[in-house]
């Protein structure tokens, strides 16, 4: 056998290899993910302050591995992938005091779809200087969810991973306290 023979012989064999492993990942996921109702990509996520008048701000949307099950079993599952929120641009932030409590929220510019059921969401905080996050706080309803802003002035950014039933999604937040909590 020569070695182009063998290298395209072993080039169908991995081919085979993933077509099988991607069918039996549909077959798995497909009991866990229930009907799409047409919900094919992630809500959005926005935040505001309890006190602010002005509309919600949007999360940018970040990593997520969404997937949708229709009633005649097709189905559509997503990975895609996003830089880390510091490397992402987000024009959008909300300004706020020092402490002051903010509210998250989901929902789809069409609001005639279904939102999702949430399983849990983590919010971390980004440190600029070493690019890492640490994990602030968590909970299991997306509903009257909030945490509280530092008191320190300054930008922060946020990821918030969500977890649907349909899937995993961060989104990436940027918050800007504009002055400390006086005590």
């Amino acid at each position: 056998m020569r070695k182009s023979e063998f290298i395209a012989g072993f080039g169908s064999v991995v081919g085979i290899v993933i077509i099988i492993a991607v069918v039996a990942c549909f077959f798995y996921v497909k009991p866990v993910l229930g009907t799409a109702e047409n919900n094919s990509q992630p809500p959005n996520l926005y935040y505001t302050t309890p006190t602010s008048s002005a509309w919600p701000v949007k999360a940018v949307l970040g990593t997520n591995s969404w997937g949708t099950i229709n009633n005649d079993d097709t189905g559509l599952f997503i990975f895609a992938d996003y830089p880390a929120p510091l490397e992402q641009n987000i024009n959008d932030s909300l300004a706020v005091a020092g402490s002051d409590s903010i509210l998250l929220s989901i929902g789809y510019d069409n609001t005639s779809l279904t939102l999702p059921n949430v399983k849990n969401i983590e919010v971390d905080l980004w440190d600029t200087a070493t690019d890492t996050s640490t994990a602030i706080t968590s909970g299991t309803a997306i509903n009257n969810f909030s945490f509280n802003a530092p008191d320190q002035a300054g930008e922060y950014i946020y990821t918030v991973w969500v977890n649907y039933d349909q899937g995993s999604v961060s989104y990436a937040l940027k918050v800007e306290v504009s002055q400390p909590t006086i005590n």
